[in-house]
């Protein structure tokens, strides 16, 4: 079937009008997402006996998954991984660059993909309603972003006691906090969200 010049003026005419609205929106969140995480990243704290600092992007990935549920969440985070690969400096301290993912942090950052998946699956499925769901996402979703971080370290250090001393224990109870932090602020944000629609 041939459109006739009258209708293909008008499919010109719509352009970007013609995407749908939730695809905007979606392409919206996940900008907001991975700004979020690069936010978070700037919040560093160096610890004199571990290459790992102390940052606030654990907490933004999954902040990300807790607010706009698993698609935006791993979305997000890739974009934010990409974009640092990329040379944009939303790394922790401003950094920037592919080498970060063989670096001692390398792991931790490839263990963001999975926490966001963690934390946006709950979401999804309601368990994190409650203070008590969020807190429990927050520290599942630690799970991998530890578990690929220590690997990673153990890989370059070569001894695994050693990787968790740096790696692991001093962040324990960080951890704690940042769980405790979340099952806090969440709640607030969603009922922020709610009153918005």
């Amino acid at each position: 079937m041939h459109m006739t010049s009258t209708q293909s003026l008008a499919v010109l005419r719509r352009g970007p009008a013609s995407i749908p609205t939730t695809v905007l929106s979606d392409i919206g969140k996940v900008i907001v997402c991975s700004g979020i995480i690069a936010l978070g990243a700037q919040l560093e704290l160096k610890l004199p006996y571990t290459p790992v600092p102390i940052t606030g992007q654990s907490l933004s990935v999954v902040l990300g998954g807790l607010l706009f549920g698993r698609k935006i969440a791993l979305a997000g985070t890739a974009a934010y991984l990409l974009e640092g690969a990329s040379g944009l400096p939303v790394f922790s301290g401003g950094g920037a660059g592919f080498h970060h993912f063989a670096g001692p942090t390398g792991g931790y950052l490839l263990g963001f993909l999975p926490a966001a998946v963690i934390a946006g699956t709950a979401k999804d499925k309601g368990i994190t309603a409650s203070p008590i769901g969020v807190f429990l996402t927050v520290l599942a979703a630690s799970i991998p972003i530890f578990s690929f971080g220590v690997l990673r370290l153990w890989m370059i250090i070569g001894d695994l006691n050693t990787a968790l001393t740096s790696g692991f224990y001093p962040f324990i109870a960080g951890d704690f906090m940042k769980a405790l932090l979340a099952s806090m602020l969440t709640p607030l944000a969603t009922i922020h969200q709610r009153k918005q629609r």
